[in-house]
């Protein structure tokens, strides 16, 4: 974070700057594919001089959802959240509100008993062109595919059903009869669907699936290549919905074995994230009886890493029929049922609001409502600390576009992580003013933003920072300001800093 001059900080408050009720910021971007050129966050603004650490705070957005259990965004630069209702409903959050119609609606195919249903959705890379985003959901119908021999003839789960559906003229509304099923997998029990589906930084989709539940991994899928049961999976969708295999996943051509497995060894990745910058995938995955854990597949690594289940839960050793030939990856972390009963993953901070938070890793237990945070220590994570201990079940993560994380309560609310230490002065901004509003790939855009205070002078200093959307791509030197200094040394990560005055 660059620090102001005293002197000239200094000679602000008392002259120039405390003059300045509302700042001017103007820039300069071009479009990387065709896009509503809006959807900015807004400004994120925190002293600098004489204040606090950042604090860590939630802030309600939404509520009265019904049984939420994920957000996303669509990276389409519109700014709009798509929340995941367990039932079979996608919303959209958009400037604050919750939209009445749905943008997706398939209540009538989706299996919602105990663990079961819809339970997150994929926007691909392309998807401002396509059009074409992926649900994961249990289906209603337990019996779409027969039982696979190595689940014992077991069927007594809701199917697995990954499917392509495509958006329709209006952005918000998508055509629920498009669907175009890419897997189905059958359940052969009720728990332990896993269910997140996400695009990696290679454009490949990813797929989360639990060992197939009931307990103790009874047809030891976890540790059989020869399962979908208890992975990770890898493929790329293909132009009619269907998939195949890239071909540097690590069963590839090896007879016995599923060539979809990317990550194997585990019990239920209900929650897993890449970090957006670095690419390392982390992934939660929930325990039996005695330990949560935490497992790192760093970026670069080739696929195929065995996290260990049901040989092991967390760090302890298990008795199990499974063949426990190894190598297994220990996790990053594993915490015993003192502390939390089913770990809920997250994702590694990269926003532009807490720079002293950038970098660490955010988690939280869904059954104990406490969320945590890592840092890395060298080789390792460490400095494990508890953010906030709340009364809620905490289904999941989310993050926008600008990477700010948001937190996702079965109950019904969605939360915004914040810095609870920003200043007491009454500081707005006004929305991005894009000049074209909209375009194509290779429009220079010129943007405008005014920050306003209505309020006391800050005390000292404050910072304001802005993420540039993935939509878009900041052009060196055009960030101005109408008082201040401005900092884009960062980019995408803009800064200012300066002292504005009494409204």
């Amino acid at each position: 974070m660059q620090t102001p001059d005293r002197g000239v900080a200094q000679k602000s408050s008392r002259g120039i700057d405390m003059q300045n009720r509302q700042i001017r910021f103007t820039l300069l971007a071009v479009a990387l594919g065709v896009a509503a050129l809006v959807g900015w966050s807004a400004l994120a603004v925190r002293p600098v001089q004489g204040a606090p650490q950042a604090e860590f705070g939630l802030r309600q957005i939404a509520q009265g959802l019904a049984a939420p259990v994920y957000l996303t965004h669509a990276g389409d630069g519109s700014g709009r959240l798509f929340v995941v209702e367990k039932g079979g409903t996608i919303r959209i959050i958009q400037n604050g509100q919750v939209l009445a119609q749905p943008f997706l609606d398939i209540t009538d195919r989706v299996g919602n008993d105990g663990e079961a249903g819809m339970l997150s959705v994929a926007f691909p890379p392309d998807y401002v062109t396509s059009g074409y985003f992926i649900v994961y959901y249990n289906h209603a119908d337990k019996n779409l595919v027969g039982p696979e021999p190595e689940d014992g003839g077991s069927n007594g789960g809701y199917d697995t059903v990954v499917a392509r559906f495509r958006v329709t003229t209006d952005p918000n509304l998508a055509d629920r009869n498009s669907e175009e099923r890419i897997l189905v997998r059958n359940q052969p029990f009720t728990n332990h669907n896993g269910g997140l589906v996400k695009f990696g930084p290679d454009g490949y989709l990813y797929i989360g699936l639990g060992d197939g539940g009931s307990g103790g991994d009874p047809y030891d899928t976890g540790q059989s290549v020869g399962s979908l049961l208890g992975k990770i999976l890898r493929v790329a969708v293909g132009a009619t919905g269907s998939y195949t295999i890239p071909p540097t996943n690590p069963f590839v051509n090896q007879a016995g074995a599923r060539a979809e497995i990317w990550d194997w060894g585990l019990r239920n990745p209900w929650r897993y994230s890449f970090d957006r910058q670095s690419g390392d995938l982390w992934i939660g995955d929930v325990g039996q009886s005695k330990y949560e854990e935490i497992s790192l597949h760093p970026a670069g690594t080739p696929g195929g890493l065995n996290f260990g289940w049901d040989c092991f839960e967390g760090n302890l050793s298990r008795e199990t029929s499974a063949p426990c030939t190894g190598p297994f990856v220990p996790p990053v972390l594993d915490y015993g049922r003192g502390e939390g009963q089913s770990v809920t993953g997250g994702y590694v901070y990269r926003g532009a609001a807490w720079p002293e938070f950038n970098g660490r890793y955010f988690f939280a237990d869904f059954v104990q409502g406490k969320i945590w945070s890592i840092a890395r220590n060298g080789d390792g994570w460490t400095n494990k600390r508890l953010e906030q201990d709340t009364s809620e079940q905490i289904a999941s993560f989310g993050e926008d576009e600008t990477g700010e994380l948001y937190v996702v309560a079965i109950g019904g609310k969605i939360f915004q992580i914040v810095d609870t230490s920003a200043p007491a002065a009454a500081l707005s901004t006004s929305s991005f003013v894009a000049t074209p509003a909209s375009g194509v790939a290779g429009d220079v855009v010129t943007y405008a933003l005014v920050l306003r205070n209505t309020g006391g002078a800050t005390a000292g200093a404050v910072q304001a920072s802005v993420q540039v959307p993935a939509a878009l791509a900041y052009i060196p030197g055009s960030l101005q300001a109408t008082a201040g200094s401005t900092n884009a040394t960062g980019a995408p990560a803009l800064t200012w800093l300066g002292v504005i005055g009494a409204g």
